[in-house]
């Protein structure tokens, strides 16, 4: 059983295309990276909560109906460690209004990732949806 403290959800869009969030310069983590929506669980918070409410409060996207939209990714890294990521294919086009920690997106296709500056393990997580959906 994979122990978590933190979660991360994927959105990909009607047109295949990943959201990514840069990092602000101020940023206390991985400043000017990209990332993917997420953060750290609340006390007795699930991991799928805990996806739902970081991309609200980051994004301000809505998941209508909840968790059963979200398909749990397993993703193991070099170092050995593994997390599940949430990956939400979504039929929206999302307007998306960031929080204090982001200063920009882009939706991109997940081949276009790659020439972005991301923070670590990204690369690994993007290869796993890549692998699942198609997409790469």
């Amino acid at each position: 059983m994979i122990n978590q403290k933190s979660s991360t959800i994927a959105v990909i869009d009607r047109h295949d295309r990943l959201l990514l969030l840069l990092r602000g310069e101020t940023a206390p983590y991985n400043p000017s990276k990209y990332c993917l929506p997420g953060g750290k669980l609340e006390e007795n918070e699930s991991l799928v909560d805990c996806a739902i409410r970081e991309l609200y409060e980051e994004t301000s996207i809505e998941i209508y109906g909840g968790s059963q939209y979200l398909n749990p990714v397993d993703v193991i890294y070099r170092n050995g460690n593994s997390k599940v990521v949430f990956l939400y294919r979504s039929p929206y086009i999302h307007s998306v209004c960031l929080n204090w920690e982001h200063s920009s997106y882009d939706w991109v296709s997940l081949a276009d990732t790659f020439s972005k500056p991301l923070v670590p393990g990204l690369r690994t997580t993007i290869k796993r949806i890549g692998q699942l959906t198609g997409l790469l």
